[in-house]
């Protein structure tokens, strides 16, 4: 589970990229963002289910022992799971931003005069289990899952 650091600033590196003038290339660094966020999750789980196992291979006369480790495990997880929901929510803020931008390249290419209006952030809905991938940011080719 140390090695979930790299992973972490992989995925922050590519969020930076998000911001780019070139729209195109904004695009690509927000699939690398959640690509590295994947990589990172997979690491944060494979890292955990492997602990367990060696919790679980602890002999029955140092249980005491085993159970301290198992709660510490359990905060360090618990960590990186916020760390992980909190990237993944200034992702999905990122991809908002970019279908935002995306829009109204199209509407400037047709032609389409538009007003600058200020919005207001929409509430979030209370944290789950799941967390949403945002949807489109491109026109039906380019999906991102």
């Amino acid at each position: 589970m140390d090695g979930t650091e790299a992973d972490v600033w992989a995925a922050e590196n590519a969020i930076a990229g998000t911001g780019s003038v070139d729209l195109d290339a904004a695009i690509n660094a927000w699939e690398a963002t959640w690509l590295a966020a994947a990589a990172l999750r997979t690491r944060i789980d494979g890292g955990n289910e492997a602990a367990q196992w060696w919790l679980r291979a602890i002999p029955r006369v140092e249980l005491e022992r085993a159970a301290e480790l198992e709660e510490e495990l359990g905060m360090v997880t618990a960590s990186l799971d916020a760390r992980w929901r909190a990237l993944v929510d200034v992702i999905a803020d990122a991809g908002t931003r970019l279908a935002t931008r995306v829009a109204e390249q199209d509407r400037r290419r047709q032609g389409v005069r538009t007003e600058a209006v200020p919005t207001e952030p929409t509430p979030r809905p209370a944290a789950s289990a799941a967390v949403a991938v945002p949807a489109a940011v491109r026109p039906p080719d380019r999906v991102a899952v």
